[in-house]
């Protein structure tokens, strides 16, 4: 993970009513950032008849990442596919989505917890953490890294936020007794903050 930054994401929604006889599909670009470079996306899917439902958009160094999700017609699907990669040399994957699924309400996790790590930068550390995670059927659903050097020494920290879900209760005493042993282990800071059920 040495050398990656990622800014926090952002969101963004545009309106416009979808029909059932929309198209859906999640797209993803990547290209050099720029000033206005998300005005210039919004204005294409809007002037093209798309519906930004749901997305993701970040500043990894100096280039730009997007991830939405999008409704349109047919034929406006595949126009915003074809001019979006021409909008400041973008690079663009769309991965189509049933109406199914495109419709299908997520259900409210049981369990949510906000947790963050900072340590000294060393291969394996992002593995490790979601390894803890996996073995008790947690699910993350958000995730923030980045590497800075730190105040004094020039130590290359690693820093990781985010959260974490569970469709079912989950024993915090045995999940945060397993982040203390692998911080220790690791070296480093891992902290865990579940979310009351009212703020989720």
């Amino acid at each position: 993970m040495a050398g990656l930054t990622l800014a926090r994401a952002s969101m963004m929604t545009i309106s416009r009513a979808s029909t059932p006889a929309d198209s859906h599909f999640i797209l993803t670009a990547t290209g050099p950032d720029r000033a206005g470079i998300v005005f210039d996306i919004a204005k294409l899917v809007l002037d093209n008849n798309g519906d930004i439902q749901e997305s993701r958009m970040m500043r990894m160094g100096c280039d730009f990442s997007l991830m939405m999700r999008v409704a349109a017609p047919k034929p406006d699907a595949d126009q915003i596919t074809r001019k979006l990669s021409k909008v400041g040399g973008m690079s663009v994957i769309t991965h189509p989505v049933t109406a199914e699924r495109a419709n299908q309400i997520v259900p409210k996790p049981v369990w949510k917890a906000i947790f963050s790590v900072e340590g000294v930068n060393h291969p394996g550390l992002v593995y490790k953490v979601t390894e803890l995670f996996f073995a008790r059927g947690l699910r993350v659903e958000k995730l923030h890294t980045e590497t800075k050097i730190a105040p004094f020494g020039g130590t290359v920290l690693f820093l990781m936020d985010g959260t974490i879900i569970s469709e079912k209760a989950i024993d915090f005493k045995e999940l945060k007794e397993a982040s203390d042993s692998l911080s220790s282990f690791l070296g480093i800071d891992l902290e865990l903050k579940p979310v009351p059920a009212n703020d989720q």
